[in-house]
């Protein structure tokens, strides 16, 4: 029996390197073996633009006037390498080569149809779907998943690649998370108390109502208090949403168990539940006036060389979310006038506020404050050039 080097080296004598290179592309992709495959179609493009099949040095043999034909034949094998990996399921050996081509789609397409089957294979798949990019919304859903609530705040607060839009996804998956478990710690408790199980479909403001000194004596609590402080800081950066409204009852939740279990926070969250309640029922355009009044007044009395602007940029930021411009940019300068922009986080630059209100005076005003005359030209010219 012929072995495939001699098979191969009789190709080249007999046939031709087409041929022979067509046998080894059908041999590498029965081994399963990509990064031959791979190396395969680069040598067959070689010899199609007329380069040495041996080559020194990647890409150091091209000429310049093929670099670019040679570079788009290098990212189709990538691609086709790709391609053959994942027809046999093997997405950690197709990223490799679609990572090289910084085109993550397809992997992503992928990632989404399946599901690891063993703890290996779960952390290759986190690896690849989360911190490596290819598709951090089902990458942090398998750590919620498989490594529980805990590992998911860990990773929130590191930050991962991806979008402001995969960001906000995995807040709300964590959200969520964190109100199903307390739901159902809930309702287990419930029904231990009661010998009746409430529906599984009840809210959990509708399962504290009216049992609180019950569910809360003895300073009993339902889920880590540190899980349930974290994630209501973090829900601070979603928007308007069905998660949003969860990370309210998060918060009346919250309010009901033992002090002692309250962590305090920063200004003007000192009062973590109570404030972020308030917070968020303002975004979510209940009781407007007196939420806006809340913060209003915190902003006011913050004393600037202890705190920082952090209470004023945080009513700034609410009265911007609010759709409320022009108060936010009276606010802003108000309070923030003096503040160097780079200090304020994710509260909206003054910048950014004009340019919602479609008014650039302000903008001049601060300016001028600030002593900054390129910001101050920039006001002028920006106004004349809106009135044309």
């Amino acid at each position: 029996m012929v072995n495939i080097y001699e098979e191969l080296e009789r190709l080249v004598q007999e046939a031709g390197p087409k041929a022979a290179i067509e046998r080894l592309i059908e041999e590498l992709i029965q081994r399963r073996d990509y990064t031959g495959y791979f190396y395969a179609l680069v040598l067959a493009k070689r010899l199609e633009l007329g380069l040495p099949a041996v080559q020194g040095r990647f890409d150091s043999d091209v000429p310049e006037d093929l670099a670019g034909p040679y570079e788009e034949e290098i990212r189709e094998a990538a691609r086709q390498a790709g391609r053959l990996a994942l027809t046999t399921g093997d997405v950690v050996s197709a990223w490799s080569f679609f990572r090289m081509i910084q085109e993550p789609g397809e992997i992503a397409q992928a990632l989404e149809k399946i599901e690891p089957q063993e703890p290996e294979q779960c952390q290759q798949l986190v690896q690849i779907a989360l911190y490596e990019g290819a598709h951090p919304r089902r990458g942090f859903g398998w750590v919620l998943k498989y490594y529980g609530i805990c590992n998911a705040i860990t990773t929130f607060t590191q930050g991962f690649p991806g979008t402001q839009e995969d960001r906000v996804d995995c807040l709300k998956q964590l959200v969520r998370a964190l109100y199903s478990e307390l739901r159902d710690r809930l309702l287990a408790d419930i029904a231990q108390r009661e010998g009746v199980a409430p529906p599984a479909t009840v809210s959990v403001r509708e399962l504290i109502r009216g049992r609180e000194h019950i569910l809360f004596a003895d300073d009993f609590y339902h889920i880590d208090t540190s899980h349930l402080s974290s994630v209501v800081q973090f829900a601070y950066y979603l928007p308007r949403c069905e998660e949003l409204h969860l990370a309210v009852e998060l918060c009346e939740y919250g309010q009901h168990i033992n002090p002692r279990f309250q962590y305090p926070g920063d200004p003007p969250f000192e009062q973590t539940y109570y404030d972020y309640h308030v917070y968020f029922r303002t975004l979510l355009g209940e009781n407007v006036e007196a939420g806006l009044e809340h913060f209003r007044q915190k902003a006011e009395r913050a004393d600037v060389e202890q705190v920082g602007y952090y209470p004023a940029a945080v009513y700034v930021g609410l009265l911007e979310r609010l759709g409320r411009h022009r108060e936010a940019v009276e606010a802003y300068s108000r309070y923030l006038g003096q503040c160097d922009p780079q200090q304020l986080g994710s509260c909206p630059t003054i910048y950014e506020l004009c340019q919602k209100l479609g008014d650039y005076r302000p903008l001049v005003d601060i300016a001028q404050r600030r002593g900054n005359l390129v910001d101050y030209t920039a006001g002028l010219i920006q106004i004349k050039l809106n009135a044309r």
